[in-house]
This record gives structure tokens, sequence and C-alpha cells, in this order.
């Protein structure tokens, strides 16, 4: 809760990347909380602005909110995305 207070201003923030950042932060939070719907939004939200593996690291939790509401098609389009966008060979390999 207290982690969410301090964030939700920033997703607001002028500074992309910090409202990024921020979007990302809180949809790890709301999946955590079984609240996928609104982690999805704040992914891929947070996945269209963040270069590489941070963009990566979003689109990859998108895709687990979507498996975890059922959506398999949905989570592997996602997963994909994921894929594409990372950097690290460890990664991409821990995306598959």
């Amino acid at each position: 809760a207290e982690a969410e207070r301090w964030l939700t201003p920033l997703v607001d923030s002028s500074d992309r990347q910090i409202a990024a950042r921020a979007s990302a932060a809180l949809g790890l939070i709301r999946a955590d909380a079984g609240d996928h719907d609104r982690a999805i939004v704040l992914l891929t939200d947070a996945a269209r602005v963040l270069p590489g593996n941070s963009g990566a690291r979003a689109e990859f939790y998108a895709g687990e909110s979507f498996a975890a509401m059922g959506r398999t098609d949905a989570a592997r389009a996602r997963y994909r995305l994921a894929k594409a966008k990372a950097v690290d060979p460890q990664l991409k390999r821990a995306i598959d």
C-alpha cells in the first residue's frame, strides 16, 4: 500500500521514463494482488515506452497476467513481444 501511494502520482509524470517505470512497478504490484486487468494496462503502457530488457520484462509480466486470466493467445503474443525486445541473451532464454 505504501509503495502504491508513492508510485501512483508518478504514473502521470511528464518524464515518460519515470511514468513508465512507475507503471511497470504498479503493474507488478497489481498482478501480485490478483488485479490482472489493471496490471495488464499498467504493464503494457510501460512496455510501449521502456526500451530493451526493461520493456521486455514489462511485456513478459503482462503476458503472465493474461495467462493467469486464461487468455493464452494474448499471453503468447506478449511473450513474443518480450523476446523480441530483450537484449540480454539470458533474459531471452528465460522468456522461452
